[in-house]
């Protein structure tokens, strides 16, 4: 194999995305946002190659061609073709993330990118450098459920606001880690659902356990009822309550009070729990299907997760009463 040499670790950014923001953008300290640089993608794409059926056809990834689809008239359903086309080198979307150290950080990235609206991949590939050579690892999982479960047709962009806010949200992990370790547990529990396949039921149920982490107790001698249920019918939507952007519940369920959905999701989460047969034609109605369940959760996690690193010392008084 050709020997590659460079001064600077790398970690490759999978997602098809584009950066509406000046590029190279230094996220940290030493860790730096860019496009590859031709020794680089050639050696991205020798290994890429090298996954096979885990990454799929390396010629249609949409780093070097462009997607265009089409709707093919059908009397008995709509057929969509995809057609792709090269673009010109200086606009390819090889995006890394340059570093000088062992990307021992990269993990806190992926944390805060977690709660980004569209996530960005930082640990999934990693280039470090020894002896002036480029070692490619990589997390097999991951690679396998990222290229799976996303659809490379569709390009998310980001902007400056995103990365100021993946900026704010590292240094607001790093400020509450050792001081409200329930917090960060909660986080990194969101991190460990990326292993999960898509709209998997286990997935959604992971969902419930990452706010059951960061805002209930353990039922109490002295607590009478379902106590679990309590605590998320009245502390989700307090704590939503507070965020200026909050959620809408109409873009994902049929209207109802804030009370009855979270009980109607409680409901639906016992049920997955316990192996038991959901009905969406009868008392779980208002909530559709799994697929809205699914969106909806991660969009609350989210948001839950992100006020949490604002406002810790009301998380922890709420995890506790």
């Amino acid at each position: 194999m050709e020997i590659i040499r460079n001064d600077y670790n790398f970690s490759f950014i999978p997602n098809h995305i584009s950066f509406d923001c000046d590029l190279p953008l230094e996220i940290m300290d030493a860790y730096t946002i860019t496009k590859a640089n031709d020794e680089q993608i050639k050696f991205l794409e020798l290994h890429l190659n090298k996954l096979g059926y885990i990454v799929g056809n390396t010629n249609n990834l949409p780093y070097k061609v462009s997607y265009q689809l089409f709707q093919i008239p059908d009397e008995t359903a709509q057929i969509i073709q995809i057609k792709t086309e090269p673009i010109d080198r200086e606009d390819w979307k090889y995006y890394i993330v340059s570093h000088d150290n062992d990307g021992v950080l990269l993990y806190k990235f992926q944390l805060a990118s977690n709660l980004l609206n569209q996530p960005i991949e930082f640990d999934i590939f990693n280039c470090d450098t020894h002896e002036d050579e480029y070692i490619f690892g990589y997390t097999p999982d991951l690679v396998f459920r990222f290229f799976s479960d996303n659809d490379l047709t569709i390009q998310h962009i980001h902007d400056a606001d995103d990365m100021q806010f993946l900026k704010d949200i590292y240094l607001k992990i790093y400020e509450i880690e050792t001081e409200y370790e329930d917090i960060y547990k909660s986080i990194t529990l969101l991190n460990s659902l990326r292993y999960l396949p898509k709209y998997n039921e286990f997935k959604i149920l992971g969902y419930f356990t990452v706010v059951e982490s960061l805002l209930t107790h353990k039922q109490t001698k002295t607590e009478t009822g379902d106590s679990l249920s309590r605590q998320i019918k009245t502390k989700v939507p307090l704590l939503l309550n507070r965020i200026s952007d909050g959620i809408n519940y109409n873009k994902y369920f049929h209207e109802a009070s804030e009370e009855k959905i979270w009980a109607k999701l409680y409901s639906y989460r016992s049920a997955l729990a316990h192996g038991s047969n959901v009905n969406f034609n009868g008392e779980l109605q208002v909530l559709k299907s799994p697929l809205e369940i699914h969106d909806f959760m991660i969009a609350c996690v989210k948001k839950l997760l992100t006020h949490s690193l604002y406002e810790p010392k009301l998380v922890r008084d709420l995890k506790n009463c």
